[in-house]
Order: C-alpha cells, then sequence, then structure tokens
C-alpha cells in the first residue's frame, strides 16, 4: 500500500464511522411522542403530525409541531406525566401556520383546553446546544376531548 492511499483510507474509515453515529442517532427520535411530549407513550396514542426544524438539536430557535389523537384516559396520563399547567384561554398559545392538517390554537373552540410548560437552561451556556436553550411548549386539546397539538416554540 502506497503512503499517499493511507490518508484516503483513513478519511473513507471516518466518514463510515459519522454515518453510523448519525444513523444511530437518528434511530434514538424513532419515537417524536417521548422525545418532546412524555415518555412512556401512552398505548392509545397516534402522531398524526410532525414536523420539527430542530435536527440533531442544535437549532438556537427551535420550533416543532406535533399532531397527535389519544383516548381521554391517556390525555389525563400525558398532562400529568408532562408536567403541564392549564392557561387561562386558548388565546395564550401562539397561533403560527403549521405543517398540513394542523390545527392552530384559536381554532379549538370555546369547549377546548390549552396547557403550557417552559424549560430554561439550569445555567447559562456560551453555546445554545441541546438542553442549553430555553424554550416553551404549549398542548392544546379541541372539543372532541381526543385530538391534541403540541407546539415546542423556541425562545
Amino acid at each position: 500500500m502506497s503512503i499517499a492511499m493511507r490518508p484516503f483510507k483513513l478519511l473513507v474509515i471516518a466518514l463510515a464511522a459519522a454515518f453510523v453515529l448519525l444513523l444511530a442517532f437518528a434511530l434514538r427520535h424513532a419515537s417524536p411522542f417521548a422525545t418532546y411530549v412524555c415518555s412512556p407513550v401512552p398505548a392509545s396514542v397516534r402522531v398524526v403530525t410532525f414536523k420539527s426544524n430542530d435536527w440533531l438539536a442544535v437549532n438556537p430557535e427551535p420550533v416543532c409541531y406535533l399532531g397527535f389523537t389519544v383516548s381521554a384516559g391517556d390525555l389525563v396520563k400525558v398532562i400529568q406525566q408532562g408536567n403541564f399547567r392549564p392557561v387561562a384561554t386558548n388565546q395564550s398559545a401562539p397561533v403560527p401556520l403549521g405543517p398540513r392538517g394542523w390545527v392552530m390554537a384559536d381554532q379549538i373552540g370555546p369547549n377546548g383546553r390549552a396547557y403550557t410548560r417552559s424549560h430554561s437552561p439550569a445555567a447559562r451556556a456560551w453555546l445554545p446546544l441541546g438542553r442549553n436553550r430555553g424554550w416553551t411548549e404549549f398542548l392544546w386539546i379541541d372539543a372532541t376531548g381526543t385530538n391534541a397539538y403540541f407546539l415546542l416554540w423556541g425562545v
């Protein structure tokens, strides 16, 4: 083997290792509900819509849309496990346009319910990546009581 081939071989090995790490990271996020809302995921949860701009948790202003259906009993578990706090009105939640099929907070009707929770980093980090960022999360349920929408809104 020539000396010139050695750096090329090392580059191929490094790229293959990086690909394996990215694949492992992607598979770790196989359940967006468990990643963003709560874990363990109740049996009746069915994710209908998911869109996120926070690939690899490096976006300083992440936004995540997650729409799901859930039984009324499991919805109580989701709210409790996720430590969501009720807000007085669905007007308290932001109403950005989301992906196709997304229902905004101001469209859930008078019998809908809205909840929130916030995350602040433990210490001010010089690099706002992963959990070193702040964000607010909103959960609203339409009048059926089984259609829910989760929005993560980065700060």
